[in-house]
């Protein structure tokens, strides 16, 4: 029997959609039911580490390359976590707490994101 290959990119969008709710500072709701299930994905004492660090240090890419790499041979072990991770995965990003964060610097940046209605945006330019 062959064995079943999950996307590649599993992984890398669990964290893409959940670590820029760490960089921000807070999880809540659905992406905290994420963060919670994907961190019982690590269960040997150094990968419950990485996941930790990670927690204190979301912006940084070494670590967060470390733990999508655990994370993704986890998900290939585990086809259970994973169909409930990409369920998850699925209510975050269709959820209205799901966020886009844009870090923007220097002058005239203009951005707009997420879900806006009945509003009227206004820019002011000198």
């Amino acid at each position: 029997m062959a064995k079943e290959m999950i996307e590649p990119t599993t992984a890398h969008d669990l964290l893409n959609n959940v670590v820029p709710y760490l960089v921000a500072g807070g999880l809540k709701g659905l992406a905290s039911t994420l963060w919670t299930t994907l961190k019982s994905a690590f269960t040997k004492p150094e990968n419950q580490t990485l996941v930790l660090d990670l927690e204190k240090n979301p912006t940084d890419k070494t670590l967060r390359d470390k733990v999508e790499t655990t994370l993704q041979s986890e998900l290939e072990k585990n086809k259970e976590l994973t169909s409930q991770l990409v369920d998850l995965l699925k209510q975050v990003q269709a959820s209205e707490e799901h966020q886009n964060i844009v870090k923007q610097t220097g002058d005239n940046n203009i951005a707009v994101t997420g879900k806006i209605t009945g509003s009227t945006i206004s820019i002011n330019q000198k």
